[in-house]
């Protein structure tokens, strides 16, 4: 594959993680998650002082959008953070599952 079709290849499966998916929750309905992107990723990787949970949960909070995939919770905000990080794991599984394409969406 030459560099111009690998391009327009890359092109077409960043537009696809932007995309949201609506995953069914039990108690809270319908949500919307998205995938992350390398750049999300890095943003997210190596916060010094963190823990795993915390930064766990901070992820979650960055997969989380409306249906339109614009991103509601913000992995900044120590509040959307902590209250992640208190949902049952059941719940959150679900979400990433959905994006990473390993799981039933509803």
């Amino acid at each position: 594959m030459d560099l111009q079709a690998l391009m327009l290849a890359m092109e077409a499966t960043a537009s696809a993680a932007e995309k949201p998916v609506a995953v069914e929750v039990p108690g809270w309905g319908t949500v919307y998650v998205r995938g992350l992107t390398a750049a999300d990723m890095d943003t997210q990787i190596g916060k010094e002082g963190q823990s795993k949970k915390h930064q766990w949960a901070a992820g979650v909070c960055r997969i989380m959008c409306d249906e339109t995939g614009a991103r509601n919770w913000n992995p900044d905000d120590e509040a959307h953070v902590a209250l992640m990080a208190r949902q049952p794991w059941s719940l959150l599984h679900k979400l990433t599952a959905a994006v990473e394409g390993d799981g039933p969406k509803g």
